[in-house]
């Protein structure tokens, strides 16, 4: 190869990878003054649309036993500042719009204790959010008054001890309710206004019609409020008076009437609004980390539409349920019930469906879940920023996982089974250049379609098929084209990331890393439990986020890059900071209460 295209082929590799040192140092997400055309693909509006029809399926990892913990119990459930770790997670999930549905991963014993943890104790988080005004808006003002907020977080904290989870009893009444209602259903349906999980349809159906009425009054007082302002200049105050006692008297008249008459409330599609309810489902944890990602994305359905689902399942509740003494009717209008059929009769596994079908009638189906999102539910320190820069590649149609760069020494050493003494440690073989590695963490997220179908075709056992997968299996980790055990060790997988890039083989489907702003890492050791104990405590406590700015230099405080601990895990300190795309994405990226 001459100089000249060796040189044009060092331009080309350093152009196609130049996003990828870019994301390592966040230049494109705080500097505003480069202008970039990778983002300034779509204007505005376009990009308004594609954030519209942004549907992520996450899915969380807590079949954590606590075997390198050496805790006595799952580390899931492992109490930080009197909240069970998984919960830290699941908070920033579940509120976050893009993401309509998630799965998560555990222990078949602990389901229903993972409900229970979920009801009690992510409301108790979403407060101590808002006390230390994590979830506020950019140009909000929060008056909190310190020594109240400190007395309602002491009687929180005693309300909720008192409902403290015991993982080795079963003393909830309803624990054989939430194991019959997972088995009987595919998901379970999470209320963001309620900040817990729906197992009763009724109680479901009763909020949706009180919903439809308040839009339908709404609709009414605003239509009257325009008739009373082109009337009010013509009629004088004593007609007025009347005109009210009449209204009055007819109101009354009205709610008499309606004690009397039987009700009839029109359900339709569109009022259910998929960012206050999202689809949760539980999935059994295998032996192993990737059991368990194999585990949940076999049951994930990339054609789900959420709306549809709880829209049918209402509509089989009514069609069950004898409601002759009921004051309400309830009407549904005609949906094609064929593209969700599958979805809310029972819990087969999607795959297994999926695999029967016609390439034909595949094409006709529609995808609705647009990404893939993974988290190791052991991160509890995964921040708002990094979770929104995240999810704002994602919209750049970008695969991207979170991570670090090294910034210790690396060295190459000897693997144990090369170590035959092993009564020595293992020695260095080489040092490897820091600049070339970057530590892998979690999230990690992927476009759905190329993840479902790549990786599953070839790891998922099919009904006739199922000596060949296995095999293809073993031919997976140990690859005859890597006779060397070391070569073998490194292609085991250990996160999704691998997985994606040895099924999918096209240069065009990269994956790019994200540099991680804060500590995300996984609790794995004692001295991760002993770590996280003082830094969670520290983040919660706002008597305390006061830091010495003096210690640092003018350039850094005064930087968009200037990550004071205090401000981690705020969603709104860098708003100033966003370019246009990203704060249209900001102001649609959290559920927002009535």
């Amino acid at each position: 190869m001459s100089k000249i295209e060796e040189k044009s082929t060092k331009e080309i590799e350093n152009k196609d990878d130049i996003l990828n040192k870019d994301n390592i140092n966040n230049k494109h997400i705080y500097d505003n003054n480069k202008e970039n055309d990778i983002f300034n693909k779509y204007n505005t509006k376009q990009y308004e649309k594609i954030i519209k029809k942004k549907n992520i399926h996450s899915i969380l990892l807590c079949g954590g036993i606590g075997k390198r913990t050496e805790l006595i119990g799952p580390k899931q459930f492992l109490k930080l500042n009197d909240i069970p770790l998984f919960i830290y997670s699941f908070n920033l999930f579940i509120k976050c719009n893009l993401i309509k549905s998630l799965t998560l991963v555990c222990d078949k014993k602990h389901f229903s204790c993972i409900i229970h943890s979920i009801n009690v104790y992510n409301q108790l988080l979403l407060k101590r959010k808002m006390i230390n005004s994590f979830l506020k808006n950019g140009n909000d003002k929060l008056n909190i008054n310190l020594k109240e907020c400190d007395q309602d977080e002491k009687d929180n904290i005693k309300d909720f001890s008192s409902q403290k989870i015991n993982l080795g009893e079963n003393h909830f009444n309803d624990d054989s309710n939430i194991i019959d209602y997972i088995h009987k259903n595919t998901y379970i349906i999470y209320d963001n206004e309620k900040n817990k999980c729906i197992l009763d349809m009724q109680e479901l159906l009763n909020d949706l019609s009180k919903d439809i009425k308040i839009r339908k009054k709404k609709e009414i007082n605003e239509i009257n409020e325009k008739h009373e302002k082109n009337e009010i200049h013509e009629k004088n105050e004593k007609h007025e008076k009347n005109e009210k006692n009449e209204k009055n008297e007819k109101d009354e008249k009205d709610e008499k009437d309606e004690k009397d008459e039987k009700h009839i409330i029109q359900i339709k599609q569109k009022h259910i609004n998929v960012n206050r309810y999202k689809l949760l489902k539980i999935v059994e944890s295998g032996k192993e980390r990737l059991d368990s990602f194999l585990n949940a994305m076999k049951s994930i359905d990339i054609e789900l539409d959420s709306q549809m689902y709880i829209y049918e399942l209402l509509k089989k509740y009514i069609q069950g349920k004898n409601n002759k003494n009921d004051n309400i009717s309830y009407e549904f209008e005609d949906v094609n019930i064929n593209k969700c059929n599958k979805n809310y009769n029972s819990n087969n596994d999607s795959m297994q469906n999926n695999n029967i079908k016609d390439k034909k009638e595949e094409k006709k189906k529609k995808i609705h879940i647009t990404n893939i999102l993974i988290h190791d539910g052991a991160r509890p320190f995964l921040s708002e920023i990094d979770f929104f820069n995240l999810i704002y590649y994602s919209t750049l149609d970008k695969n991207v996982i979170l991570g670090s760069k090294a910034t210790d020494t690396i060295k190459l050493i000897q693997h144990e089974e090369e170590n035959k003494k092993k009564t020595t440690s293992p020695f260095i073989k080489k040092t490897i250049d820091r600049d070339t590695i970057f530590q892998a963490q979690t999230p990690q997220i992927f476009d759905s379609k190329t993840l479902h179908n790549n990786i599953l075709t070839y790891i998922l056992p099919m009904k006739n098929n199922e000596k060949k997968i296995k095999q293809t299996n073993i031919n997976i980790i140990n690859d005859n084209n890597y006779p060397n055990s070391e070569q073998q060790h490194n292609k085991q997988f250990t996160d999704t990331s691998s997985l994606y890039q040895y099924f999918n083989k096209s240069k065009k489907k990269k994956i790019f890393v994200l540099q991680s702003n804060f500590p995300n890492f996984k609790v794995t050791t004692p001295e991760d439990v002993l770590h996280s104990f003082f830094l969670m405590k520290y983040i919660y406590n706002y008597k305390f986020i006061d830091i010495e700015e003096s210690i640092f230099k003018d350039e850094y405080i005064n930087s968009h890059s200037s990550y004071i601990l205090k401000k981690q895990f705020n969603n709104f300190f860098f708003y100033d900071a966003l370019n246009e795309k990203q704060k249209i994405l900001y102001h649609k990226f959290y559920y927002s209460s009535k």
